[in-house]
């Protein structure tokens, strides 16, 4: 129940702003992302879990005029065929076992780039794109996805990737979904239960209520959940982006700590417990001295590893790199997020 940096030989250096993609039939993570001045390279970066290395097979490709600006990046793809860097990939990529390839969603330009592109690890190319329906928002602030056992679900309005057909299809969702947005929201699978858990802010840069909603994927109703220790009245700080599910404790897992009233805890991470449908806090370690990931927010990722048992977590920033965690459910300590006494409010001076 300690969190581990692996000693990469050779960083990968920054590339911020997006999710990376965990391949587990090629024990690959896939790091596609920059924008805000970040990176301009438009290759996908592969980091082999078995050896702790990175690998760029594919060339570097520049949008001349484009590096060093914060949101100038150009829509549709190149001469190659290869999609340009997004200046928010954030949440619009993950990986689709059905196809083996990465699906690719968020855009710069919804207006301009009415597709979804596909990456193939075998021939580290892009396998071509298909056009999105009319009315799907594809851009690179809404778009977020992630596999079912039904297929690629796509938060921008409700809809399910057909993998046969190559095509978006929407669904006749019951009730609201809730608002997502760039910077302040996110959704899991949930395998167990078989629907899609979304967590937002309802806007950029503000509290977070603990309150979460979940997609039914059998009935199509979309519900808020309530769970024990959501509280409108705490000043909770947090990236709702980045979450996964440890299937022995049936407990999703975020990776920033837990921060109520501007000070976040030194090794306590949030997590919903499903069964109890309760917020709780999961006890953590952290190497003495190390820069914690979650500072990083916005360039970290994270994924479970079934066949190793253990959480990945990557971080994309300057000076980040992968770390990982075997999760023991018996030595861990957990408890629930109600009976938590944050820290008083810094006093403003």
């Amino acid at each position: 129940n300690t969190w581990v940096r692996l000693k990469t030989p050779i960083p990968l250096g920054g590339r911020d702003w997006g999710t990376w993609v965990f391949d587990p039939d090629r024990d690959l993570l896939y790091v596609w992302s920059g924008g805000h001045s970040s990176y301009a390279g438009n290759d996908v970066a592969r980091y082999h879990l078995a050896t702790d290395r990175w690998e760029i097979s594919d060339p570097v490709e520049l949008p001349l005029g484009c590096c060093g600006t914060n949101e100038q990046y150009p829509s549709g793809f190149n001469f190659n065929q290869r999609p340009w860097v997004k200046k928010h990939v954030w949440n619009g990529q993950a990986y689709d076992p059905s196809l083996k390839k990465m699906v690719m969603g968020s855009v710069n330009d919804a207006k301009v780039d009415r597709y979804t592109y596909v990456y193939d690890p075998e021939r580290a190319e892009w396998a071509g794109r298909f056009r999105v329906p009319d009315g799907m928002l594809n851009d690179a602030y809404g778009m977020q996805i992630r596999y079912t056992q039904h297929g690629m679900f796509a938060w921008a309005g409700g809809y399910l990737f057909d993998a046969q057909a190559m095509e978006w299809k929407k669904l006749a969702v019951k009730g609201v979904l809730p608002s997502g947005g760039v910077d302040s929201s996110g959704l899991v699978y949930d395998p167990k239960r078989d629907r899609v858990l979304f967590g937002t802010l309802n806007g950029y840069g503000k509290p977070f209520d603990g309150q979460l909603h979940a997609l039914d994927l059998n009935t199509l109703q979309v519900a808020p959940l309530n769970p024990e220790g959501m509280d409108p009245a705490r000043k909770w700080t947090f990236f709702l982006r980045e979450v996964t599910w440890h299937p022995e404790r049936d407990l999703f897992l975020w990776i920033n700590r837990l921060n109520i009233n501007g000070k976040a805890s030194p090794d306590l991470f949030p997590a919903y417990d499903t069964a109890k449908n309760r917020w709780v806090t999961v006890k953590l370690s952290m190497p003495a001295g190390a820069k914690p990931f979650d500072q990083s927010a916005v360039c970290t990722s994270v994924a479970w590893d079934a066949k190793r048992g253990l959480f990945w977590v990557g971080d994309a920033s300057w000076d980040g790199g992968v770390w990982a965690l075997r999760f023991d459910p018996a030595k861990a300590e957990i408890a629930p997020l109600k009976d938590f006494v944050p820290p008083p409010a810094a006093e403003k001076k």
